[in-house]
């Protein structure tokens, strides 16, 4: 019997391996474990002495699980992440599923959103957010949602104009992002989150998303973390255009324009001090700054102390 030549063999088994799809899981067993209880029935007593047992013992008790199937080809995932509230006094639960033609080749041009979060309190309390998202038609409900908790909300017709936020009822919200045409038009968000874990404040801004690839082409954004504060301008993330980033925790910042070929500016700090410093273009090989403190002139990245 003689075999196919290599290359269909070698395509045959990719188009398997994508298609087989594939279960990743992680995070506390207590969580992964968990199940939503039937209607007008409440999460065991059981299941709360383990959480909370589990949430005094932790070293993250606000930590999540979660549990996703993928298969690239059609595009389809399905999954649920889990996660206490504070003092394991509360336990949220949300299912998602997700439809996209061709995961590998269309990477942000769905076809179906859907998030269901149930949040139960441990005195048997139970609420609900459902958010759906769709080309023609992007839409949200709550049941009960209590008004000092997030959630996530969406609306508009996505065909023209859609909208997703995130946030407290009554609040500006904590996240939001907006798209034009399906999310191949414009595109811009706005974050401001203190008080969460990822505690990040900005906005970001592409002219073209193309389902996601257009933010190489050009994107605008200003974010700062607890860590770093970023502005960037530009394609291909910035390095084609204005990029900067303030180091906070080692107090270094960096300049490029033009990924640092028309200019660069770098400063490494001590307090408000500035130890070494350099300015210039072609990344600093010919301009000014300071060494150990002192003002000095770089030629070819060499020091010439004044």
């Amino acid at each position: 019997m003689r075999l196919a030549p290599l290359s269909v063999r070698a395509t045959v088994a990719l188009l398997a391996a994508v298609m087989a799809g594939c279960h990743i899981g992680n995070g506390p067993v207590v969580l992964r474990d968990f199940q939503r209880s039937p209607p007008g029935e409440r999460a065991s007593d059981d299941f709360w002495t383990d959480a909370a047992s589990w949430a005094e013992s932790s070293k993250s008790p606000e930590s999540s699980s979660f549990d996703v199937k993928l298969w690239l080809l059609p595009g389809w995932v399905s999954g649920r992440t889990t996660s206490l509230g504070p003092r394991a006094e509360s336990v949220s639960d949300t299912e998602l599923q997700f439809f996209n033609p061709g995961l590998l080749f269309l990477p942000l041009i769905p076809l179906w959103l859907h998030a269901d979060t149930q949040l139960e309190q441990r005195s048997g309390e139970r609420s609900h957010n459902v958010l759906t998202w769709t080309p023609l038609w992007a839409s949200s409900r709550a049941e009960d949602w209590p008004s000092d908790v997030p959630r996530a909300s969406a609306w508009g017709v996505p065909l023209v104009y859609g909208q997703v936020e995130y946030g407290r009822e009554d609040e500006a919200p904590a996240f939001e992002i907006h798209n034009v045409l399906w999310t191949l038009g414009p595109a811009w968000s706005r974050i401001d989150l203190p008080d969460e874990e990822l505690n990040a404040h900005g906005w970001a801004a592409c002219p073209l998303l193309l389902g996601g690839p257009g933010a190489w082409l050009w994107t605008s954004a200003h974010v700062q973390t607890p860590e770093a504060d970023s502005t960037i301008h530009g394609a291909l993330n910035g390095w084609i255009g204005y990029r900067s980033v303030d180091d906070l925790d080692e107090q270094v910042f960096r300049r490029h324009v033009l990924a640092g070929a028309l200019w660069y500016d770098v400063e490494e700090s001590a307090g408000d001090t500035v130890i070494d410093s350099r300015h210039g273009p072609l990344w600093g090989a010919f301009g000014w700054g300071r060494r150990d403190g002192e003002p000095a002139l770089y030629v070819l990245w060499f020091p010439i102390e004044l």
